[in-house]
């Protein structure tokens, strides 16, 4: 099986095998899921469509499952000689079981043409099933990596990441039952 006509597909690599490809083995809905797997430590690329909008106002949402590795997800910029080398990251993802993902581009330059997910464990298989890129419609992102310490019957501490750095008041709420 190969991908989608509008996706392709690049490694790093002159040893194999290295491969982004649907497959039905272990998928998580449907009939098909984008599997990467290698034997090397060498980068392999799955490299999304062209969109009609510009990647800092979009969102993609996936589920994934890695076997004890982990996903890149970054974009590539229009100087991109077909190699990749204008890869940035901007989040990482591994998961065990299947997990569902989403990720705001809100902070990806005006310079990124495309989206990408790049595979560099080695030995190793990771696979992206059910995925979306749609506009994000959001005005009050949610946080990341919400953590609560210090918690007793009359304080809790919260710390949280940013997803837009422009973020500068967050919404609250407290609930005092236990539904």
């Amino acid at each position: 099986a190969s991908l989608p006509a509008c996706w392709e597909s690049y490694t790093t690599g002159s040893v194999g095998p290295h491969n982004v490809t649907p497959s039905s083995s272990g998928v998580h809905g449907g009939t098909q899921t984008l599997s990467f797997r290698s034997i090397t430590e060498d980068d392999t690329y799955a490299i999304l469509p062209e969109f009609s909008n510009s990647l800092n106002e979009l969102q993609i949402s996936f589920w994934l499952r890695c076997v004890n590795g982990r996903l890149q997800l970054g974009y590539l910029t229009a100087d991109d000689e077909g190699n990749c080398n204008t890869f940035t990251a901007i989040a990482d993802f591994g998961a065990t079981a299947w997990t569902q993902h989403t990720a705001y581009l809100l902070n990806v330059p005006e310079a990124a043409q495309r989206l990408a997910f790049k595979w560099s464990e080695n030995d190793m298989a990771c696979y992206i099933d059910d995925l979306e890129v749609s506009i994000c419609t959001l005005d009050c992102f949610p946080v990341g990596n919400l953590s609560v310490e210090g918690l007793s019957s009359t304080t809790a501490y919260l710390s949280w990441a940013l997803i837009d750095n422009s973020q500068t008041a967050w919404n609250v709420q407290l609930a005092t039952d236990a539904a």
